[in-house]
């Protein structure tokens, strides 16, 4: 029984770290990826939105949900609501 506590203990530090130095940095950069693409794109260049978004369709992109405020020329992305 020690065992599997110690187990549990080693692999929710694991994840953690894992989480800490890799994970989280890496969303971080493709949700800033997609909406300073789409911002550009937007606003920028006259290419349609459809065309952007279907560029945009490649892992982990395409799992990242996306807001687009025309009035404020405002884009917000995040990843599962709480990675922006």
């Amino acid at each position: 029984m020690k065992k599997i506590k110690i187990f549990g203990m080693l692999l929710v530090i694991s994840l953690a770290v894992f989480w800490i130095t890799y994970l989280n940095p890496t969303l971080k950069i493709a949700t800033g990826y997609t909406a300073k693409y789409l911002c550009s794109y937007e606003y920028l260049s006259n290419i349609d939105t459809e065309n952007v978004i279907e560029a945009l369709n490649f892992f982990p992109i395409k799992y990242i949900s996306y807001e687009i405020n025309k009035k404020e020329k405002r884009i917000e992305a995040s990843l599962f609501g709480f990675v922006s």
